[in-house]
């Protein structure tokens, strides 16, 4: 029988189980014994709906994962991986097991990426009041604030000043958007701050991020670009009570939510001496280059020859394990990169991106020039773009009006045909 070891039980480890017990159900005497090692004590859950929790919209208790009920799988959550042994392929846990294994797959993840913030940090690791929203704790954590905020803040006290709980979001990416009104949406006024010249400015031009910025600021987040956080401030008793900036503008705050992006999971990699780069460097079978034993999906693998990466989105991830539950069960199957979809839904902010993955089969002619329509409409709060070249949908950013993200989102995935103006694209031919 197969020993396979998979170290981290966040949504790629436990779409890889969840894989290998549905296509491996027929495979003789059961073919493989599995254990996975989970660093978070609990059932696995949906890390992608944690934002929404957030702003209230659904319970915590919606986003728990199925466990799995195979005899061949076992789940020992709240043991972190300390080590790797390569040579004798054994794992060590920090509850002092020792698991040996034909394969090892790692499933890691990322970690929240701290910036160079002076008052955010002490021996105890974040400063009362300062958060990530990584983790089911850390929105625990976040959780246990807001409600002792809504307790002592004056205005909810009769005869009280009537000012409200201040929250200062660092980051303005997809994930500090999102933080950003879920938090408007528990009652806080929010300052967003963004270094960048425009919010997700890895993903949006400047006009689609002028849109998206006006769009916050209607529903009560003061938005601040090119804008940089130098320190988190506390009064003698410890309590948090602003954000230097540095032009030396001070804003004040109750709470602290740093979305500033995440760094792949990697030192028990490293330590194990596997290649890292950004991510475990891995082939089109997702094995390490290093070690064909041991493998790695999701946010912690980094994939040859210039495919699209999982880092921070849930369905390169899934596709990424779909993959490999394969090729653990001896099948032939190989990544060959992701389209992505990266998708924001919170109240009064509906954004859509997508990107379609690399191609090289379907390579467009030189002769093929890349069309890009756009529809922008700053007041009404829309922007939708869509660029079309060599037959294919490659890439479109839709911001307000997303109905034809799902129309979209297919067309990225294969090759035409598409209507002779792109511009039919952007509406739903409903």
């Amino acid at each position: 029988m197969r020993r396979i070891v998979v170290i981290g039980y966040g949504m790629a480890g436990h779409h890889l189980v969840a894989r290998l017990i549905r296509v491996g159900r027929d495979e003789p005497g059961g073919g493989f014994g599995l254990t996975v090692l989970g660093a978070e004590v609990g059932a696995p859950y949906n890390r992608v709906l944690l934002p929404e929790v957030l702003a209230g919209r659904i319970d915590a208790r919606r986003i728990d994962l199925a466990e799995p009920d195979d005899p061949r799988v076992t789940v020992r959550a709240g043991v972190r991986a300390t080590r790797i042994d390569r040579r004798r392929r054994l794992v060590y846990g920090d509850d002092g097991s020792v698991l040996p294994y034909d394969d090892l797959v790692l499933a890691t993840g990322a970690n929240p990426v701290l910036p160079p913030l002076g008052g955010i940090r002490d021996e105890h690791g974040l400063k009362p009041g300062v958060h990530t929203l990584r983790t089911l704790a850390d929105l625990e954590r976040i959780q246990e604030q807001l409600a002792s905020l809504v307790s002592l803040v004056s205005f909810t006290s009769p005869g009280g000043d009537g000012r409200k709980p201040r929250a200062v979001v660092v980051g303005g990416g997809l994930l500090g958007v999102q933080c950003a009104r879920g938090l408007t949406l528990r009652g806080l006024e929010v300052d967003l701050i963004h270094q960048g010249p425009h919010l997700l400015d890895h993903r949006l031009d400047e006009d689609a991020a002028a849109v998206l910025a006006r769009t916050a600021r209607g529903l009560g987040i003061e938005v601040h670009v090119e804008c940089r956080a130098r320190t988190v401030l506390h009064d003698r008793d410890g309590r948090l009570t602003g954000v230097q900036l540095a032009d030396g503008f001070r804003l004040d705050a109750d709470l602290v939510l740093l979305a500033c992006g995440s760094a792949p999971a990697t030192g028990l990699a490293a330590r194990a001496g596997l290649a890292v780069r950004d991510g475990v460097v891995v082939g089109e079978g997702l094995e390490s280059v290093t070690d064909p034993r041991v493998h790695a999906i999701g946010d912690c693998a980094h994939t040859q020859h210039g495919m699209r990466a999982a880092h921070g989105l849930a369905a390169p991830a899934l596709e990424q394990a779909e993959v490999l539950a394969e090729r653990l069960l001896g099948r032939p199957a190989v990544y060959q990169g992701s389209s992505t979809v990266a998708r924001l839904t919170a109240t009064g902010v509906d954004i859509a991106i997508l990107a379609a993955a690399p191609s090289p089969a379907a390579e467009p002619k030189p002769e093929h020039a890349a069309r890009t329509v756009r529809l922008v409409d700053p007041v009404g709060g829309t922007h939708r773009a869509v660029t079309v070249h060599g037959g294919r949908v490659v890439s479109s950013v839709l911001i307000g009006d997303v109905s034809a993200a799902p129309r979209l989102a297919r067309l990225v995935d294969r090759s035409g045909p598409l209507p002779e103006n792109p511009l039919d694209l952007l509406f739903d031919p409903a």
